[in-house]
């Protein structure tokens, strides 16, 4: 049997090319009640530690180059920096100052060390998140893990447009997280110029009704084969059980 090495290299280097990026809003515990989470059980719905477990299961099981985590508490944080700072690089979590009494948990991005280094990485504290600005493959990379207001939609293009002369200068960027915002084509919050829509198709929140509010989008790299919509629940306590949070996490596979 004859094994054609330049097809197996080939292939090992199109592997390693691959950057995988997952975002995900893991929810925050401050912001779970009664009356929302109604049909959940209290035992499951305020156990920590199992939905933080179920969290990290799916997190090891992707295994990806990037990660774009929100509504992360600070007990969360450090058990993320414990579990996982061998294998990547942790920005500091970012809190955001919802109101007085929700303004413990942030966002946070996590960089695998095999693709990135913290050497000439800078992070840059946002009302609305966190900005990255590091190098991929020796070029100028700049990532966003965002979380838009809830309160309003002139919120949200307010934060966006704090940011827009970055994103269109930025020539490899990447721009993910919770936008707060149902999907559409016309909307501005998915039509930032030259930057590419990973997920038109995903819903990602099941609580109130399906909606498709959290996404990546990237500047200056192409979208690769391999990303699919995760498995949604039939009902509330069954997304609890299987996430450990309302909102299902976006993966995209990009070159």
């Amino acid at each position: 049997m004859f094994v054609n090495v330049k097809n197996i290299r080939l292939q090992k280097y199109v592997h390693t090319c691959i950057m995988k990026v997952l975002s995900w809003n893991i929810l925050a515990s401050e912001w779970i009640d009664a009356k929302t989470y109604s049909e959940v059980k209290k035992a499951i719905r305020c156990n920590a530690s199992d939905r933080f477990n179920r969290i990290m299961k799916y997190i090891n099981e992707q295994d990806a180059t990037v990660i774009l985590l929100q509504e992360v508490m600070p007990t969360e944080y450090n058990k993320l920096n414990k579990l996982l700072r061998d294998k990547y690089i942790l920005t500091p979590l970012c809190r955001i100052n919802w109101h007085k009494t929700k303004n413990n948990s942030g966002n946070v991005t996590l960089l695998k060390k095999t693709d990135f280094s913290d050497k000439s990485m800078q992070h840059h504290r946002l009302e609305f998140g966190v900005q990255t600005d590091c190098l991929y493959k020796n070029k100028a990379c700049r990532i966003y893990n965002i979380h838009l207001s809830d309160v309003s939609i002139q919120n949200r293009y307010a934060q966006l447009n704090s940011i827009m002369p970055l994103l269109l200068e930025t020539n490899i960027g990447i721009i993910g997280g919770d936008f707060n915002h149902q999907y559409s084509k016309n909307t501005r919050f998915y039509n930032i110029p030259n930057y590419t829509i990973h997920n038109t198709t995903c819903p990602t929140y099941y609580i109130e009704r399906k909606m498709n509010i959290d996404n990546i989008l990237s500047k200056g790299l192409k979208i690769s084969a391999g990303s699919t919509c995760p498995k949604y629940p039939d009902n509330m306590e069954n997304g609890f059980l299987e996430y450990g949070s309302d909102h299902l996490p976006v993966t995209v596979n990009i070159v």
